[in-house]
């Protein structure tokens, strides 16, 4: 598990939270993988997903190399207030996966003022 967090964002009356994630995540020998990743807002508060799966049966070959990118996008319209925003990323592969890691990642906040 990775976990990305941002300092805390104050957002004022007619503004949203403009929020960019994204990670790539490495198998290497994988025959099956699960890579989930979500944007939380003050911990408990999923605003976003992105799920990536490959399950193969046993008799099926296995990837060398399987790389897994997963972007999210999303604008949080929150009430006037100060929030905690982390972005987590949860990877798991099938017995036998040689190795696995989180290469680059990055995660964004721009505070955008709405007007009507």
């Amino acid at each position: 598990m990775v976990e990305l967090t941002l300092p805390p964002i104050t957002v004022a009356l007619n503004q949203s939270v403009k929020l960019d994630a994204f990670a790539n995540i490495n198998f290497a020998n994988v025959q099956s993988y699960s890579v989930n990743s979500f944007i939380s807002r003050n911990p408990n508060d999923i605003v976003d997903v992105n799920n990536s799966a490959i399950f193969q049966g046993p008799n099926q070959p296995g990837f060398d190399q399987a790389t897994v990118t997963t972007p999210l996008n999303w604008v949080d319209n929150p009430a006037p207030g100060t929030y905690n925003y982390s972005f987590t990323i949860v990877g798991s592969a099938s017995a036998g996966f040689i190795d696995a890691s989180v290469e680059s990642r990055g995660f964004t906040a721009m505070v955008l003022s709405i007007t009507g």
